[in-house]
């Protein structure tokens, strides 16, 4: 019986150990399948950053906005998202020179064209080019439409492939600053402030994933705040999007997403918050939140700080200016907000 009773004493001493390998810890590899904002909530609980710089990839077959793979540098994690292209951005047309007799002696770079490749509009106003705001070519891009820039002056477009019509005026960029695909090696390509694409200018091409909306779609179109009469809170309530902090603005404060607001700050970009993330105004830091969230940010602040005591104003400037008059805290949990 004692070889017996020793066996299962080590078997249950064993148990415990079997059981902590079936479970391992979180790992930067559980970012695959996730979506973009998930992702970044993900790494910042690891104590890792997002880099900005991300890896797109138009062949992939997984769902559309997941990430199918990463690279860890220090503290720092690029992702590779999979996406469906809809834009494509041309500016060597070298090979059309011999076809277009009326385009003259040219380099084959003094034409920028911007392709909306989907059966959908895309708007705009939110997108940038290197320094360069596509705005400047209007509201929105057609489906199947082309937007072009010469670097002279000259008020005719020209039909490159993929492009069924060239819509509305012409762009004459004749400063040399402007040309920004002439100017770097490379350009990057950001909508509300998020990274799109990074472009090599000696390509002569890119194709990239643009939001179609102006507001883009990973972003919650809201600013959420819940305070009571001791703490004040911008809360991602989100499960799937950011929360743009950028251009939010508070009574005459300096922007919410500006570090001088805060005593302490856990990630340098303030810029969105990620799902479930929140910043936090309070009396007392050591107090529990109140909310249960991923507290980024905090300022403690005196009894004659609190500004939400009264009625405040929130600004918001993300697409076009819009703000809201908030109710003033009567002590309990108010809740207040801005759509975008």
């Amino acid at each position: 019986m004692r070889p017996t009773l020793l066996a299962l004493c080590l078997l249950f001493l064993f148990i415990p150990a079997l059981a902590q390998e079936e479970t391992p810890e979180p790992s930067v590899g559980n970012v695959i399948g996730l979506n973009l904002p998930q992702a970044e909530a993900f790494l910042n609980s690891l104590e890792y950053r997002l880099n900005p710089i991300l890896v797109m990839d138009y062949e992939s077959d997984a769902p559309p906005n997941t990430v199918i793979d990463y690279e860890l540098v220090l503290d720092s994690v690029t992702l590779t998202v999979a996406r469906e292209a809809n834009i494509e951005l041309v500016w060597d047309i070298t090979d059309y020179l011999e076809t277009a007799t009326f385009l003259g002696d040219l380099e084959g770079d003094e034409l920028f064209t911007m392709v909306n490749l989907s059966d959908e509009t895309i708007d705009l106003r939110n997108i940038q080019l290197g320094g360069f705001a596509t705005s400047a070519w209007g509201t929105v891009l057609r489906a199947g439409q082309c937007v072009q820039a010469w670097t002279f002056i000259e008020n005719d477009g020209y039909r490159i492939p993929n492009c069924q019509d060239v819509q509305g005026g012409i762009l004459n960029l004749t400063q040399p600053s402007q040309q920004f695909w002439r100017n770097e090696p490379e350009f990057t390509v950001t909508q509300n402030g998020i990274h799109r694409g990074t472009c090599q200018t000696s390509e002569g091409t890119c194709t990239l994933w643009v939001s179609p909306t102006a507001i883009a779609e990973d972003l919650a179109p809201y600013i959420y705040l819940v305070y009571d009469a001791e703490q004040w809170l911008v809360y991602n309530n989100s499960e799937t999007q950011w929360m743009d902090l950028s251009q939010v603005v508070i009574n005459e404060l300096p922007n919410v997403s500006n570090e001088r607001n805060w005593d302490t700050v856990i990630i340098p970009d303030l810029d969105r918050l990620a799902p479930n993330q929140c910043v936090r105004f309070t009396v007392d830091a050591t107090q529990d939140s109140l909310i249960d969230c991923e507290e980024i940010a905090v300022q403690e602040i005196s009894a004659e700080g609190i500004f939400w005591s009264e009625v405040f104003t929130l600004n918001d400037s993300l697409n076009g200016r819009t703000s809201r008059d908030c109710p003033a805290s009567l002590g309990e949990r108010t809740i207040c907000l801005l759509g975008r």
